[in-house]
């Protein structure tokens, strides 16, 4: 994560905001900054990824995961994500990144993250994470067991099977 500042005033004021659900949403305003540019001048599209981190962080501190995740040893891993960008996001534009656990399966998370602009979509990600512990992957089940979510899935859409599916290597 190279959005060190970001993160630290987002830790420091997420105590301050109301809690959310375990599955969100969450939502963190930010402003495109001068070092959130590429050379065409709008938000460079790896910069998109850095802030979702951002997002899921929000969201892991404001349901109560966080706490209960670092008193376990667990950790959140990534496995894949997906994203469709509509809109440049250009420099000073304040915008709002939404984060929501859509669904789950017995290893996996799918988190929707979606960059909002005023009231319009910018960009929309999928993100495929799991916790882990050293001893190895904590059903989703489980950990929202730990904090009090749903243990129950809701339907991933089908348009999320991108995510689901396993990629193979071809030489």
């Amino acid at each position: 994560m190279s959005l060190y500042f970001r993160l630290i005033w987002l830790i420091i004021t997420a105590r301050k905001r109301p809690s959310v659900p375990a599955l969100g949403p969450s939502r963190v305003t930010l402003i495109v900054l001068p070092n959130d540019l590429d050379a065409l001048g709008h938000m460079n599209n790896g910069r998109f990824l850095s802030v979702m981190d951002l997002g899921r962080v929000d969201l892991l501190i404001r349901s109560g995961f966080y706490a209960v995740a670092r008193k376990r040893g667990w950790f959140p891993l990534v496995g894949r994500v997906s994203i469709e960008y509509r809109k440049p996001l250009l420099p000073w534009q304040r915008y709002t990144i939404e984060t929501t656990t859509i669904g789950w399966d017995d290893r996996w998370f799918y988190i929707q993250q979606v960059f909002l602009l005023q009231n319009e979509v910018a960009a929309v990600a999928g993100v495929k994470a799991m916790i882990r512990s050293p001893q190895g992957a904590i059903s989703p089940a489980d950990a929202l067991l730990a904090v009090g979510g749903p243990t129950t899935s809701p339907e991933i859409p089908a348009s999320w099977a991108h995510l689901r599916e396993r990629l193979s290597v071809t030489n």
